[in-house]
């Protein structure tokens, strides 16, 4: 059944420029995202316009850039999720990070 606690809550689409990094990216659609960060070179912080009741929500994403396939994972030498904002690192195919030239993620948790 659809309740109130497993129904997305937060949803975001950027792009970025490829090897470009500090600022904020370009957010091409999104729903309770207030900014995207970029960090470092493959290294993003997505800040949530209305924050979760914790730190456990669940994240699902894709990404990619040109022909060549990428991904965004959740390193643990990254910052720790906050019920405020989630920071993730992106690779390419061969596990480096890079910017990918888009990105999108889906939120879903208790708010």
């Amino acid at each position: 059944a659809l309740y109130a606690d497993n129904i997305v809550k937060a949803y975001v689409s950027f792009q970025d420029r490829p090897g470009a990094t500090g600022g904020t990216s370009k957010v091409k659609g999104s729903f309770n995202v207030s900014s995207v960060t970029d960090n470092a070179l493959g290294d993003f912080t997505i800040t949530f316009a209305v924050p979760f009741a914790n730190s456990n929500y669940a994240v699902a994403s894709l990404g990619g850039f040109g022909a060549d396939e990428g991904y965004c994972i959740k390193e643990t030498g990254v910052a720790a999720n906050t019920p405020t904002a989630f920071r993730v690192q992106c690779v390419d195919d061969a596990g480096a990070a890079n910017d990918l030239d888009w990105a999108s993620f889906i939120f879903v948790g208790q708010q």
